[in-house]
C-alpha cells in the first residue's frame, strides 16, 4: 500500500467504518467479539476489518488473556488528523440535527424520539421520529414543514414523523402495541420526557 493510498485500506469497507467508529468511542479496548457485537456485524467480518486495520497501523492489538483486545492507536497521524475530526464531525451532525428538532417542534411537544421501525425497509437518509404531543397538533402542523426543509437543505435527512396524543401514546405502551411499545423500547429521546 503506497501513503498516498492509504485511505483505501482503512475505508475498504462498511464493516472497517463500523469497527473504527467502536474503536474511536471506547477508551479502553474491545475483543474482537465485542468489537463485533458493537459494530453491528458478525465476528469474522470484525476480526478481518480490524486485521486490515492493524495493517495500516491505526489499530493496535495487545494480547489479553484469550482473547486479542484491539484499540485505535490514538497517535497515529491519520488518527490524530483525519479520523478524530471526522467521527467528531459524525457526532455534531447527529447534535445538529437533534438540535434542530428541539429548536422547532420541541416546545410543541412532550417527547421526541428518533427509532427505526422494526418491520420496516431502512430508507437510507430518513429519520424516523415520534412526537408525542398533549395539545395543539396544529401548532406541530404548522411547525413541522419548516423543519422537514431545514434539516434536508442543511444535512441531507428526510424526517419521516408519526405524531401520537400522550393518552394514545400511554395506553399503547402500557398494552405492549406496536409500532409504540419498539419505539419506547429501541428509540432514542431526542428532548423530554416519555410519558407513562
Amino acid at each position: 500500500m503506497l501513503p498516498n493510498d492509504v485511505f483505501n485500506g482503512i475505508f475498504t469497507s462498511g464493516s472497517c467504518v463500523a469497527v473504527l467508529r467502536v474503536l474511536y468511542s471506547r477508551e479502553s479496548g474491545t475483543t474482537g467479539r465485542e468489537t463485533a457485537r458493537l459494530a453491528g456485524v458478525n465476528h469474522r467480518t470484525a476480526l478481518l476489518a480490524l486485521k486490515e486495520l492493524e495493517k495500516t497501523g491505526i489499530v493496535n492489538r495487545l494480547v489479553g488473556g484469550r482473547d486479542y483486545i484491539f484499540t485505535l492507536n490514538k497517535s497515529h497521524y491519520l488518527v490524530e488528523n483525519g479520523l478524530s475530526a471526522l467521527f467528531q464531525a459524525e457526532v455534531d451532525y447527529v447534535e445538529g440535527i437533534h438540535n434542530q428538532i428541539i429548536k422547532r417542534i420541541g416546545e410543541y411537544s412532550i417527547a421526541v424520539l428518533a427509532y427505526n421501525p422494526e418491520r420496516e425497509e431502512e430508507v437510507p437518509m430518513t429519520m424516523n421520529i415520534c412526537v408525542v404531543y398533549k395539545s395543539k397538533k396544529d401548532d406541530l402542523d404548522e411547525a413541522f414543514p419548516g423543519l422537514t426543509s431545514k434539516v434536508e437543505k442543511r444535512y441531507g435527512i428526510k424526517i419521516k414523523p408519526y405524531f401520537i396524543h400522550e393518552y394514545t401514546f400511554v395506553d399503547m405502551a402500557n398494552r405492549k402495541m406496536q409500532p409504540v411499545a419498539d419505539i419506547v423500547k429501541r428509540g432514542e429521546l431526542i428532548c423530554g420526557k416519555i410519558p407513562g
